[in-house]
């Protein structure tokens, strides 16, 4: 398998991926060519992502919110953060897990594959990727170091939640699968 960076001609192959170095199995198909998502891929992705689900929240906490005169009640609280988890399991892990892609990787052309073999991602895999970036969200520093790790990140341009899951994140049009037939689009 040959992996090239977004943009790059020819495509030596990285150091490590498929040659067994770097604890990385060989990859599902020899000869497949990966082409890494490009830093303005991820960006726009993210912001598509993150401005669905705060319009999602939005919508969640309106319809939460008790009319005029009502008090705020501790179901209508529960309603609302059960409602916005649902929104967030759905939007990340179970769409990365079914579609290989969150709504703004689709737009963008972008999907995440587990490294160590390219194959898709499970629920818990997907979970705790999600979960990891949530987390690290709320620390100020790491926060940004978090999104920012992929600009210098060398071979795969993982940022920190790729590398705790184990994932990295390529460009569907050009990742082939185990039998070499272009992966079809499925948003």
């Amino acid at each position: 398998m040959t992996l090239q960076s977004y943009g790059a001609q020819g495509g030596a192959a990285a150091a490590g991926f498929g040659d067994g170095g770097a604890g990385v199995a060989p990859p599902p198909s020899a000869g497949a060519t990966i082409v890494l998502a490009s830093r303005a891929q991820r960006f726009v992705a993210r912001a598509v992502d993150l401005m669905l689900f705060f319009a999602g929240v939005a919508f969640i906490v309106q319809l939460g919110l008790p009319q005029i005169g009502d008090e705020w009640s501790t179901a209508s609280g529960t309603a609302v953060v059960s409602g916005v988890a649902v929104l967030w399991v759905l939007l990340f892990p179970f769409a990365l897990m079914r579609f290989e892609s969150t709504i703004g990787k689709a737009l963008v052309g972008l999907r995440v594959v587990r490294l160590r073999n390219g194959k898709r991602v499970g629920f818990w895999r997907a979970a705790w990727r999600e979960l990891f970036h949530l987390a690290v969200s709320f620390v100020p520093v790491a926060g940004f170091l978090n999104q920012a790790w992929c600009l210098w990140d060398k071979p795969y341009r993982q940022c920190w939640h790729d590398k705790v899951s184990g994932t990295i994140t390529v460009d569907r049009s050009t990742f082939r699968t185990r039998t070499g037939q272009a992966v079809q689009r499925v948003w």
